[in-house]
């Protein structure tokens, strides 16, 4: 029997779209029935899922990792208006990822949807628009402490933290998938750090509650007596990237 899945990233923005779980096995018994939007190798297709309310042609389009008649895990979605289509470094790191997740056994799909990896969807259930607190987060905290390259790769790369963390991938796999994804980390120089504070026009006690850490290692820190790793260099770097307001999401 065919399931039909889909990752956090993919739920949450099902969740704010307003996509019910009916458009999206409507989107999966077209693909079986060979009318696939792009075949894009590898088990990553493309397809189309209509705005509610209005045509495919105007609506979203979505990239799930698809096994014919036996499994789709939808990983990914975004507005024709948004941007045309997946990079070729996306795309690869899709079709990858493909080959991992596509080939889970009924007891790790189970450990990942009670994880909260990975939701079924239920067309049969009330197509409900549910609350963002409804929706099972992971147990794993990785949002603030990692910064990627883009949302796509940010899409599967936390599907992919949730298979190492059922022992589904090796360690070296999920770095490597780490290199694809994730932004490098370069060290930041004192001054650097300043500008940063200085163009979020905050005080260093205030910086420093952003980062929930002390004034006095602010201090530190601009004046090059100590230098910023590990998690605060992570958070540095996604508030120059982000702004401030990416510490409060």
């Amino acid at each position: 029997m065919m399931r039909v899945f889909k990752n956090v990233w993919f739920s949450r923005f099902a969740h704010k779209q307003g996509i019910s779980d009916t458009a999206l096995v409507d989107a999966i018994v077209r693909a079986d029935r060979g009318l696939i939007a792009a075949d894009l190798g590898s088990g990553v297709i493309k397809q189309r899922v209509a705005r509610p309310g209005q045509g495919q042609s105007g609506g979203f389009r979505t990239l799930a990792l698809y096994r014919p008649g036996i499994c789709a895990v939808f990983v990914y979605g975004f507005a024709k208006n948004d941007r045309d289509n997946i990079s070729p470094d996306e795309l690869a790191t899709f079709r990858k990822a493909a080959a991992h997740i596509l080939s889970l056994t009924e007891t790790q799909l189970a450990q990942l949807i009670e994880q909260g990896h990975l939701v079924e969807v239920n067309p049969m259930a009330k197509d409900k628009a549910k609350d963002k607190d409804s929706i099972k987060e992971p147990a794993l905290a990785y949002q603030t402490e990692r910064v990627y390259r883009s949302d796509a790769l940010a899409a599967i790369h936390e599907t992919m933290m949730g298979l190492h963390g059922i022992g589904a991938i090796s360690k070296q796999t999920l770095r490597e998938f780490d290199a694809a994804c994730l932004m490098p980390i370069e060290p930041m120089l004192p001054q650097r750090i300043r500008a940063l504070r200085e163009r979020e026009k905050l005080s260093q006690p205030v910086f420093a509650l952003y980062m929930n850490v002390t004034k006095h290692l602010v201090s530190d820190w601009e004046r090059g007596v100590k230098k910023p790793g590990g998690p605060a260099l992570r958070l540095l770097t996604l508030v120059e990237k982000k702004g401030i307001g990416a510490l409060m999401d």
